[in-house]
């Protein structure tokens, strides 16, 4: 092309203009707006609350800090109108619930802290606080994409807050309570129609850090380290011995504790309110440390005269049984001190590793961390320390190891018989979620456990961990649900996800993550609520004859699969082992397949594994169809050979 030809060719192009490319950034702000402008009669889906600035002393200090949150309300209003999935849960679940005062819909609030980061480039910036909530009617606690965001925070931002996290706790709830307060009612669009919906605060559950930061108990640094309980102190005060009216936090008798509840809570806050300028600091800390409560005028209690929103702590707050046994919790204790006592016998941790090695999990775990069988591959000095998952994977397979070699174990009774009262209470807890189980049998199993433990170790290994995890069966019985905090640590890798890369950490942080929690609900069936068969596929034809006419169901097409859930969340497959209730007993049967019958009837068909005695099971010539959901659990086994197997028990049905 000669350079005339091509100058002509140029100067066309500039006369008619090159559209610029779309930057990055552009794009960034493009969407912003987009979220920003979503809108319906509760007003806007994002909300931001400007909150006042202080110093690192504490004063006030020039300026505020603005912080964007999911409007709960307008966006309670868009899942009912505009997401497909909720929508049909909705109308299986939540329709006419909530319609009168006296019985709303009951919102449980959680809140944590999360440590998002690229693992080669840790950055204390990406600590974040993260706020979920649901509706506790219907039967969507497990599954994380029905616990819908409020709000999220850099922990560096809430920390130039005053009042810090309590006050902005505060803040957030109070979005379902202003413009519109919806525990005196808010009007609900359906579809066609309009429905008069109310809520109440019914129960806030988190860790300890977490309830401490959020009500401003002091927990171990008080004397009264329960906020529940008025006649509990710490056992390092001693002041138990000049009283017969308290008792040291190392209590096992909760007849004798003296509950507390709304009033005596409010009674100690205005206390230090009335107090509060009026003595010196020292004084007033040593105080706060009397009565086990921080003053924090800005907080969710403020001054203890007008709680902003009627906030019951008494009544609404719950211990995570998921953090108090399994997370630095009872359980890690117990492990370590039992694998110390163990050692001096022979017993060490290889040998535990090698035991837990040898064994065979559910296919369904199978390949995750969540099996917790190579927690002994690094040695573990004190408490034993795990993942939640693993050590609720693995606690009733060092159970196993101890019966196994129960004959060498006669001078170390009292700890193994310790640790199997704590495998008891894990138990009858999973027995609890599944509704298998009352709190009062949890109650029984915590009180035979921590008697146990003071028989093995005394109070040497004592913590408040095991005074709050009394206190769990109550708060279950007197909410009728379980909450364990297994479902927050799934929701958290939607932050997680699109945290870890940013580059950035600015402004624009905590916006970019309650963008991706938005979009959490696809149109789709909503994950762990499905029972039935997965993936199913037309069954051959002398399968579809034999089943139509066992089950007298004519016409209906029949369908296999090599998967099922059994239960919400629990799935099995084709080879695995599980356990089937029966009108006689329990049965041991290895899953042959899944089948189902139009949508009537699931089936699983197994073959037939028969009690040898002490776990043991032989295979038999028997196979079996049993209603899916007969299965109660799937099994963790070791092979003797291609014809036996023992079973690593659980004391529900084994």
């Amino acid at each position: 092309m000669s350079q005339n030809a091509l100058a002509a060719i140029l100067d066309e192009v500039k006369k008619s203009g090159i559209p610029k490319a779309t930057s990055r950034s552009s794009i960034k702000r493009s969407r912003k707006m987009q979220l920003e402008e979503m809108t319906n009669e509760f007003g806007h889906l994002i909300s931001y609350i400007d909150f006042e600035q202080c110093s690192p002393k504490g004063e006030t200090a020039k300026g505020t800090v603005k912080l964007p949150f999911i409007n709960p309300l307008a966006f309670f209003q868009h899942i009912v109108s505009d997401c497909a999935a909720f929508q049909r849960y909705y109308k299986q679940y939540l329709s006419g619930v909530g319609e009168s005062i006296d019985s709303p819909l009951e919102v449980i609030v959680y809140n944590d802290e999360v440590s998002p980061g690229n693992q080669l480039r840790h950055d204390a910036t990406r600590k974040m606080q993260i706020i979920y909530w649901t509706v506790k009617q219907g039967p969507g606690l497990g599954v994380d994409q029905l616990w819908f965001t409020l709000g999220v925070a850099r922990s560096s931002e809430i920390a130039k807050i005053k009042g810090g996290l309590s006050a902005y706790m505060r803040q957030a709830m109070g979005l379902f309570c202003s413009p519109v307060d919806a525990r005196l009612g808010f009007q609900l669009r359906c579809e066609d129609s309009v429905v008069l919906k109310f809520v109440r605060f019914s129960m806030f559950v988190a860790d300890e850090v977490a309830l401490k930061e959020t009500f401003q108990f002091k927990g171990a640094a008080g004397v009264q380290i329960c906020p529940l309980c008025t006649n509990i102190v710490s056992e390092a005060s001693e002041l138990h011995r000049y009283s017969d009216r308290l008792l040291p936090s190392s209590s096992v008798e909760p007849s004798q504790w003296q509950r507390a509840n709304s009033e005596s809570i409010k009674a100690k806050i205005r206390r230090l309110h009335d107090s509060a300028g009026c003595t010196t600091r020292q004084a007033f800390e040593d105080m706060e440390k009397k009565l086990g409560w921080v003053y924090n005028l800005d907080g969710l209690l403020a001054d203890g005269y007008q709680t902003p929103l009627g906030i019951d702590v008494a009544k609404m707050l719950q211990y995570d049984w998921m953090h108090t046994l399994l997370v630095a919790g009872c359980w890690n204790i117990e492990a370590g001190a039992l694998v110390a006592a163990l050692k001096p016998l022979g017993h060490t941790q290889k040998n535990l590793h090698d035991f837990l090695s040898s064994l065979t999990c559910p296919s369904s775990i199978a390949s995750h961390a969540a099996t917790g069988k190579h927690i002994f591959r690094k040695k573990h000095k004190g408490n034993l320390k795990c993942s939640a998952s693993e050590g609720l994977g693995v606690y009733s397979c060092i159970r196993a190891f101890l019966t196994e070699n129960n004959d060498s174990l006669g001078s170390v009774w009292k700890e193994v018989a310790s640790y199997s009262a704590l495998c008891s209470v894990l138990d009858v807890m999973n027995g609890v979620r599944m509704g298998k189980k009352h709190p009062n049998d949890l109650s029984h199993s915590i009180n035979v456990y921590v008697k146990a433990h003071q028989r093995a170790y005394s109070t040497d290994l004592w913590v408040p961990k095991y005074h709050y995890l009394q206190h769990i069966p109550e708060m279950i019985l007197a909410h009728g649900v379980v909450v364990g905090c297994f479902v927050h640590e799934r929701k958290h890798r939607v932050a997680k996800r699109y945290a870890e890369n940013m580059r950035n950490v600015g402004d624009g942080f905590d916006l970019s993550i309650l963008h991706a929690n938005l979009h959490d609900l696809s149109d789709k069936d909503i994950d762990q609520l499905h029972i039935g068969l997965v993936q199913p596929i037309r069954a051959p034809m002398r399968l579809q004859l034999l089943l139509q006419t066992a089950l007298q169901l004519h016409g209906n097409d029949v369908f296999c699969s090599r998967q099922a859930h059994y239960a919400m969340g629990s799935l099995s497959s084709v080879d695995d082992f599980v356990v089937l209730h029966t009108d006689s007993g329990y049965v041991v049967g290895q899953v042959l397949f899944f089948a189902s019958v139009g949508l009537q009837v699931d089936l699983v068909c197994v073959s037939i594994w028969g009690s040898r005695g002490a776990n043991h099971f032989e295979k038999s010539d028997q196979e079996c169809f049993f209603d899916l959901t007969c299965i109660d659990d799937c099994v963790i086994y070791r092979r003797l050979s291609p014809t036996r197997i023992v079973a690593v028990a659980n004391s529900l049905w084994l």
